[in-house]
């Protein structure tokens, strides 16, 4: 049996669903999640992928091949061989996302108007940092991000050894994980900046406004053909 029934395909409709989806189910995990960021965002689109029959698929480093709902026999088995294995930087590797059309890397001015709940903003250079934007407004966007915890609240390599765990792994203790916070890029000053967490040079660090390939996870369901995915 698969993870799920894969029974539609990534459409208009379907995108603009989970742009929903990510406004308001984004700030509910804030502050009651532990996650990386990468691990944040894949959560949130397999959760909503699951829900509505939707295709997904994963690739990384250690499964060049990519992982696929399908040989899995539930959304948890899938999610605990993906998010252990996945970084934040196979998402772009790999060609998991898409930049928005008229997005600029580095660019904020250009880029970050045109975000829209449910974009990633990836950061860096190699995409070392993943963002899931959940609501914008004139000046403004919102976005929730995990990330790691301080050092001081890690374990040791020698306590995950006796452990046998891996920090990378959501259901050990030892996982890297810090709580799902919500933080802001706002628009301010003369000349105007896009300003996040007291730092207007974040989005320069390579910056990409990014979305999910829907049309690639589309092309990995054998034998379907569904309408092509254009992101409202």
């Amino acid at each position: 049996m698969p993870a799920w029934t894969v029974k539609n395909a990534w459409t208009s409709s379907t995108i603009q669903s989970y742009r929903n989806y990510a406004k308001t189910n984004g700030p509910r995990r804030a502050g009651n999640l532990r996650s990386t960021c990468e691990d944040l965002s894949i959560r949130m689109v397999v959760d909503f992928a699951e829900q509505n029959g939707l295709p997904v698929f994963f690739s990384n480093n250690a499964n060049p091949q990519g992982l696929d709902p399908a040989k899995f026999n539930s959304k948890s088995a899938y999610l605990s061989a993906v998010l252990p294995s996945t970084g934040a930087s196979d998402l772009l590797t790999y060609n998991t996302v898409v930049m928005v059309k008229g997005a600029q890397k580095g660019n904020s001015n250009v880029s970050l108007p045109l975000a829209k709940p449910g974009d990633l903003i990836i950061l860096y250079a190699g995409g070392g940092h993943v963002q899931v934007v959940t609501s914008v407004s004139p000046g403004s966007v919102n976005i929730v991000q995990g990330n790691f915890r301080p050092s001081s609240e890690r374990c040791g390599r020698l306590t995950r050894i006796w452990r046998g765990e891996n920090q990378n792994d959501p259901s050990a203790s030892c996982y890297i994980g810090a709580m799902v916070a919500q933080k802001s890029y706002v628009r301010s000053g003369t000349p105007p900046k896009w300003i996040f967490d007291g730092r207007s040079e974040e989005f320069a660090k390579e910056g990409r406004l990014c979305l999910w390939d829907f049309n690639n996870w589309n092309n990995f369901v054998p034998n379907f053909n569904p309408a092509k995915a254009t992101a409202p």
